[in-house]
C-alpha cells in the first residue's frame, strides 16, 4: 500500500505550492499597487470589475460546454 509518488507528481505539486504562495502575498499589495500607479480608487474598481467580467464569462461558456451532450458510441 506504500507506494511511492512519481517524480513529476512531487515536482507538480512543489510548482503548485510555489504558484499559490506567490498569488497570495501579490493579492494584498494589489490595491496599493494600482491606487499608488494610477493614483485613483476609480482605476482599482475597473480592474477588479473586468477581472470578475472575465471570470463570469469563462464560467459561462465552459457551463455551456460542459451541458452540452456527447455522442456516446460514435
Amino acid at each position: 500500500m506504500s507506494e511511492r509518488l512519481p517524480r513529476q507528481v512531487k515536482l507538480f505539486g512543489a510548482v503548485s505550492l510555489l504558484n499559490d504562495f506567490a498569488s497570495e502575498m501579490i493579492y494584498p499589495l494589489l490595491p496599493a499597487f494600482v491606487t499608488g500607479c494610477w493614483g485613483r480608487a476609480a482605476a482599482l474598481g475597473a480592474l477588479d470589475g473586468a477581472a470578475d467580467a472575465a471570470a463570469a464569462f469563462v464560467k459561462l461558456v465552459a457551463g455551456r460546454l460542459a451541458d452540452r451532450p456527447h455522442a456516446v458510441g460514435r
